[in-house]
């Protein structure tokens, strides 16, 4: 591919091991964690070790970091297999300490707050048209939260956007941040734990064995609100709309499946999902502002996004 650019050298080599906006968000994050566990300290067992393994995080992602490839291609492989590994060993992490951390549930005050709002409850109401078709439709289309980021991402290479794939290693980690800090705020388990249903949900092919995966998986109980799975996708979605319009059709059928299944599948209030949108917008709109002071004002132009670029994406 031989070797890139001096400007996109300088842009992404030159700060001390931080290689994007994204960095130091996720190290803020790590590092809060660490503060609340020592806060909580005499409610979370081992907790020394717990922040030890957070000290051990930073300096092993600042370290991975100043030895990434300095080729796009190859970058942005490894770029993106870092901060997967980051954000998910934040997630199963935060998964052993937050019950200490905030021990009082919030689904009394969110259930409330869905019949000030809305005077019924999705989840209930939506009861009446539980099947297992549906059910096997509606979890597969739930699991696709995984894929989506890569398939944006792999669409935006193509194109050669790589300003915008910048801007989104920064939307997405932040916003994984922010949504793993309100679970620690605002803890709750969601309709399935709280509510009262008159029939399981049980799936005709793969939907029981695609709960039973994502319960073991996702180790965290408390991860209600907001609803992480509607942010992520939702700025998928915008960023598909504005860079990829071959990709929305498929991405907003997605999006629009996956959004109502975490209602009808029982994962989460509407309020939820309400917040994960208005988090989808926050960091959508400060995706650009961030980047720009990060990179520099060229930085759209030194990573390949020009402003024929631009134009030529919105209608490609």
């Amino acid at each position: 591919m031989g070797r890139e650019p001096e400007d996109w050298q300088t842009v992404r080599f030159g700060r001390w091991g931080m290689r994007g906006p994204e960095d130091p968000v996720l190290l803020a994050y790590w590092c809060v964690v660490a503060f609340l566990i020592v806060i909580s300290r005499e409610r979370i067992p081992d907790w020394g070790w717990h922040v030890a393994l957070h000290g051990a995080v930073v300096f092993l992602f600042l370290g991975i970091s100043r030895v990434l490839p300095r080729t796009r291609g190859k970058f942005y492989i490894a770029r993106f297999a870092l901060l997967n590994v980051t954000v998910f060993g934040a997630f199963t992490e935060l998964g052993n300490v937050i019950e200490c951390i905030h021990p009082e549930l919030a689904d009394p005050v969110l259930i409330g707050l869905d019949e000030w709002i809305f005077g019924f409850q999705a989840s209930q109401c939506l009861e009446r048209w539980n099947h297992p078709v549906l059910v096997d439709l509606l979890q597969l289309a739930y699991c696709t939260y995984y894929f989506l980021p890569l398939a944006l991402g792999i669409a935006l290479y193509r194109k050669k956007l790589y300003g915008v794939i910048d801007e989104v290693f920064f939307v997405i980690p932040a916003s994984f941040c922010m949504t793993y800090l309100l679970y620690i705020l605002v803890p709750a388990t969601g309709p399935r734990f709280n509510q009262i249903f008159q029939t399981p949900l049980h799936g005709l092919a793969v939907g029981d064995f695609f709960m039973w995966l994502l319960n073991q998986m996702e180790n965290i109980k408390r991860d209600c609100y907001p609803s992480g799975h509607t942010m992520t996708t939702l700025i998928v979605l915008v960023y598909a709309f504005r860079y990829a319009r071959q990709t929305v059709v498929p991405f907003g059928i997605i999006t629009s499946l996956l959004i109502f299944s975490t209602v009808y599948l029982r994962y989460h209030y509407l309020v939820d999902v309400l917040a994960g949108a208005a988090g989808a917008v926050l960091m959508v709109l400060l995706g650009p502002i961030v980047c720009r002071a990060w990179y520099g004002r060229s930085y759209l132009t030194n990573s390949g996004l020009s402003t024929e670029n631009i134009s030529e994406s919105y209608v490609g």
